[in-house]
């Protein structure tokens, strides 16, 4: 065999070694990227999962909170309106016993 060829041979071989390392280098870049941005995607939602029950629990506070107040209104609603009766009903048997007496 001649020089050449052997140099050839040489070659192809430092090359095929050459570019099947950068494979498994860019296979590797490839599955560290991707584990990053799987990392990078679930620090992500669980970030936005907190920030959404946060609020779901403001929210929840909040309808309680106008919950209780619109309670509180009947509740002032119903007194309101039965001391109004009873006034009515005072006053009528007020009416009355002086009409009888009178």
């Amino acid at each position: 065999m001649s020089i050449s060829g052997d140099t050839r041979k040489v070659a192809d071989s430092v090359t095929k070694k050459a570019i099947s390392q950068l494979e498994s280098q860019l296979d590797e870049a490839l599955s560290a990227a991707l584990k990053l941005a799987d990392s990078s995607h679930k620090a992500s939602s669980e970030k936005a999962v907190k920030v959404i029950e946060r609020k779901a629990e403001e929210l929840r506070e909040l309808l309680r909170s106008k919950a209780a107040e619109a309670d509180l209104r009947v509740k002032l609603k119903e007194e309101s309106i039965k001391a109004e009766a009873t006034d009515k009903v005072m006053s009528e048997a007020l009416r009355r016993l002086k009409l009888d007496r009178g």
